[in-house]
């Protein structure tokens, strides 16, 4: 009886700890995610309607192209989770790293950047300065 008890209680225990460290993931059901394209054609006034919920993901891609033309302030108003993908490629680089280091306002960092190799990319030679994480396909997706 003793053990049927001791096992109920921490089942309700671990239960809580994963409820309460996935909190956000239960209450932002609302959120999306948008895959934005590097045309310079994309208008601020489609990102800032995407920004508008703050749970929602704006991905950009290599060299941000829609970005270019935000001022700091424009920036400044984007209440929405950013991501930025930079592929690397063969040539022991990435694409979007001058986007990356010359941003005007700091809106990506390492934290929200990651590489994405491309099939022949050298990552072990890739200057990885700024330590951005590495999302590896090769095992994922097939030639």
């Amino acid at each position: 009886m003793k053990l049927i008890i001791s096992i109920i209680v921490l089942i309700l225990l671990l239960i809580y700890f994963l409820k309460k460290k996935n909190v956000e993931k239960f209450n932002s059901y609302d959120s999306k995610i948008y895959l934005i394209p590097n045309s310079l054609k994309v208008k601020k006034k489609i990102i800032f309607n995407l920004s508008k919920n703050e749970n929602n993901i704006l991905v950009f891609f290599n060299h941000c192209g829609p970005l270019k033309n935000f001022s700091i302030t424009d920036l400044k108003k984007l209440k929405c989770k950013t991501l930025l993908f930079l592929r690397a490629n063969h040539n022991r680089s990435y694409w979007g790293k001058r986007e990356y280091e010359k941003q005007k306002y700091k809106i990506f960092n390492s934290y929200n950047t990651y590489i994405i190799p491309s099939k022949n990319a050298e990552m072990e030679k890739i200057n990885n300065k700024h330590n951005f994480k590495i999302i590896s396909f090769k095992n994922l997706i097939k030639d």
